[in-house]
């Protein structure tokens, strides 16, 4: 049978650690080894409360010893935030997209997102006090007011291609993944988008015009106008 491209069928897994997504990656796990079971666990150690950021790979090895890696990393990365407005984006595919869990216990006060392809009003906004927030898939930009200096815990999964899906206008959105080099200048080569914006705190709006030369940055949120629906396709890292 074939696992991950090998023939042989997988006779153990290893799991594999970094602290980027691009490496170097250690083997936190040792052989665990394939014996037909339907799930397979792994905890690491101390790892869920550490403030450092870490990147998981699977590595599945066959029968005639060959090695192949996931095509998808797991994640757990701290995005960081400021006292008053941030313009931030999720960079992953959430194990949970509810915006009010992800932030509980952290300190803000408001906080709201918008999506170009709802088909109606396409805001959303979520306060502490209410139990009622909304979904932040991966890719989707958004507004937070920080009432002190803080960070949120994200775990999800990464691919190794991704892709963010823009409609007709205004759209705001993030970079999907951590690769790195990603100026405005390909993202209009590869989305047709007129218009990039960024962060600016003391801009109109809070926003203002990213020249071509600017690098999207992992975890920061942009506003991109394309004149017609596409598909945006990148790196994940």
């Amino acid at each position: 049978m074939w696992d991950e491209g090998l023939y042989g069928g997988t006779t153990e897994y290893r799991v594999l650690r970094a602290t980027s997504p691009r490496g170097p990656y250690a083997d936190v796990s040792g052989a665990i080894l394939g014996n037909g079971s339907a799930t397979y666990e792994f905890v690491d150690p101390a790892r869920g409360a550490d403030v450092s950021d870490y990147f998981y790979r699977i590595e599945t090895v066959d029968a005639a010893t060959n090695a192949a890696n996931s095509t998808s990393l797991l994640v757990k990365v701290h995005l960081a935030f400021a006292v008053g407005l941030n313009l931030l984006g999720m960079p992953v595919d959430l194990t949970d997209p509810t915006f009010g869990d992800l932030v509980a216990g952290r300190a803000w006060a408001d906080a709201w997102t918008y999506d170009a392809c709802s088909g109606g009003f396409g805001w959303s906004s979520a306060i502490p006090s209410d139990a009622s927030t909304f979904a932040l898939p991966k890719g989707r930009g958004f507004w937070l007011n920080g009432t002190a200096a803080d960070s949120m815990t994200l775990v999800g999964l990464l691919p190794g291609v991704s892709q963010v899906r823009l409609c007709a206008g205004w759209n705001l959105i993030a970079l999907r993944g951590f690769a790195s080099g990603v100026t405005v200048q390909s993202v209009k080569a590869s989305t047709g988008a007129s218009l990039v914006m960024g962060f600016d705190p003391a801009g109109p709006y809070h926003v203002r015009s990213l020249s071509d030369a600017d690098v999207l940055a992992p975890g920061a949120g942009y506003w991109i106008e394309v004149p017609v629906g596409v598909t945006w396709t990148l790196a994940g890292w």
